[in-house]
């Protein structure tokens, strides 16, 4: 799941961004995702597009290899800003067909490529609040 400045307003990070400093309320309902910062992930295509190696239609996964449940997402925001926010915690999954295991398989691509994340979620997190900030 990727995530960064100008994604859709109504997805996850857009929304904490909102109730934290904007004191929007909102529904957080439990979910598993392999979150990958924005800029980690088009490092990853970048990597693919310079590789000269690079088959046409080989599937290559970028992501951290680490998942995180929406509650956890939710306690960083509140550890990194120092803040609450109005978020109403659901513990269930939003829709019947969602999975509790969401995790992208890095080996590949770390082989392959080189690749690997920059960004933790704590500093993907950070760096997502101040662009946002001089947005």
């Amino acid at each position: 799941s990727g995530y960064g400045v100008y994604e859709k307003p109504h997805r996850l990070f857009p929304r904490l961004y909102r109730a934290f400093f904007q004191d929007e309320a909102m529904q957080l309902y439990d979910g598993v995702h392999d979150f990958i910062y924005i800029d980690d992930f088009l490092r990853g295509i970048d990597l693919l597009v310079k590789a000269d190696s690079w088959p046409t239609g080989e599937i290559v996964n970028f992501g951290s290899g680490t998942q995180y449940r929406n509650i956890i997402v939710l306690k960083l925001w509140e550890q990194i800003t120092g803040r609450t926010a109005p978020v109403e915690y659901i513990n269930r999954f939003s829709k019947p067909f969602e999975t509790d295991f969401w995790q992208c398989d890095t080996a590949y691509a770390q082989k392959a490529y080189g690749f690997k994340t920059e960004f933790s979620l704590e500093q993907g997190i950070e760096d997502f609040i101040k662009k946002m900030e001089r947005t």
